[in-house]
């Protein structure tokens, strides 16, 4: 460690080192499901709000009222969620369209955090990004493995899928995570995905896979503020 590094260290301003950009594999706009990850303290405030206050009286006291309306918000959260994906799983039947879930599972302030098209603001712009970036991923699918709510939040853990199988019968996909923050009446006003691009790189490079035309290239500089809706 240089003397300058040890004196950042020191004052508690050392500087992460720059990120890497692949440069071997196409820069492909995943959107819908080509997730995110959200820090523990993203919504706090927010959900704190959302809860109904319920006074003590003599018929609730010695009660935990507050867990009881999460416990119950938790369940509206996930069972919006699972709607959410039913949704999604029905655009792959083609029963439906991309945009039509934007418009039907977001509120006119929501924001959406893709990491590779960046941060999308309102409802009406959330449709149009994900009709745009989902054109030429019809032969992708974003299985379920795991979903959990907590309040407001909902958490889920899924597959990017690709085309194929390797070698040992095994699918090409690499994990993403999705965390959506609850509204109410089965809309979200937030929806963060994270995923490990280098590793979708290495799945592409290794499947094969060439993006078809009808292909939409994300932004090269997208807006990468993380901060919800006020």
């Amino acid at each position: 460690m240089t003397g300058e590094a040890a004196d950042r260290r020191a004052m508690g301003d050392e500087r992460r080192p720059p990120t890497v950009s692949p440069t071997s594999w196409p820069r492909l706009g995943l959107g819908l499901g080509l997730g995110c990850g959200w820090g523990a303290g993203v919504g706090g405030a927010r959900r704190e709000k959302a809860r109904r206050t319920v006074p003590v009286s003599s018929t609730n006291q010695g009660t935990d009222m507050g867990d009881t309306t999460d416990r119950d918000r938790s369940t509206e959260a996930k069972a919006a969620y699972a709607r959410y994906v039913e949704g999604r799983e029905a655009v792959h039947r083609g029963e439906r369209t991309w945009s039509s879930l934007g418009e039907e599972f977001f509120t006119e302030d929501a924001v959406f955090v893709d990491p590779a098209w960046g941060r999308v603001e309102g409802r009406a712009a959330i449709a149009a990004f994900m009709e745009e970036s989902m054109a030429g991923l019809d032969d992708w699918t974003f299985p379920e493995e795991w979903t959990m709510s907590d309040g407001d939040r909902v958490v889920s853990m899924w597959w990017n899928r690709l085309p194929g199988e390797r070698a040992d019968g095994t699918p090409f996909q690499a994990p993403g995570l999705s965390v959506l923050q609850y509204a109410g009446e089965g809309r979200f006003s937030l929806e963060m995905d994270v995923l490990n691009m280098a590793e979708i790189g290495e799945v592409i490079g290794d499947s094969g896979w060439l993006p078809p035309a009808g292909f939409n290239f994300p932004p090269s500089r997208p807006n990468r503020d993380v901060t919800p809706p006020r």
